[in-house]
């Protein structure tokens, strides 16, 4: 699969329902305190060069694209609704925030270290399409003063649950990442 232009990447979120008049589409890897390699900032890519380690492994419930869900839903019943702990099985992904959603689809690509997104390997039936009235909170900070370039991403559930990622300001693999993060950076940022 092929993301190397805006229009792949827009495909791609059409697919799972997660386009909206406003896309702001960019890469994130896993939080590095999740996987256990605090300190290494090359750990999160390196993981997804072995394979992204578990990457095909998630059990699905279905999309959340066909997950209704209101404003009327119950606490603590958010995340298990939409089976957010399958994104934890994945360590690269695409995030697109639109003006209703933020989605995500977990992808494996090679290559990162360069200025192209090599064999990258998709995941579509372990994407999430989450309403932002779903969202209590979006928040990005630095991720360390000894890693100026790299910003610490958390989405805060409605019910407690969060979801944590770790995004480079300069990567160039994407040529859409640099201007999308900028704004969402922008956006959201302390």
């Amino acid at each position: 699969m092929k993301l190397d232009t805006l229009d792949d990447a827009m495909e791609l979120f059409g697919q799972i329902g997660g386009i909206g008049n406003e896309n702001c589409i960019f890469f994130a890897q896993k939080d590095q305190a999740q996987i256990g390699v605090r300190g290494s900032v090359s750990g999160p890519v390196i993981g997804g060069v072995v394979d992204g380690l578990t990457g095909g492994i998630g059990s699905l419930v279905g999309t959340v694209a066909d997950i209704a869900l209101g404003p009327n839903t119950p606490q603590m019943e958010i995340s298990k609704q939409m089976n957010l702990d399958v994104l934890n099985n994945y360590i690269q992904f695409l995030i697109n925030e639109t003006e209703n959603t933020i989605s995500i689809i977990p992808i494996r690509m090679k290559g990162v270290f360069t200025s192209k997104a090599d064999e990258v390997k998709v995941f579509l039936e372990s994407a999430r399409v989450i309403p932002k009235n779903q969202i209590g909170k979006i928040e990005i900070k630095k991720f360390s003063f000894l890693t100026p370039t790299i910003r610490g991403v958390k989405f805060y559930i409605m019910d407690g649950y969060k979801l944590e990622y770790m995004v480079t300001t300069n990567f160039k693999a994407l040529p859409y990442h640099i201007e999308n993060f900028k704004k969402f950076n922008e956006r959201y940022k302390k």
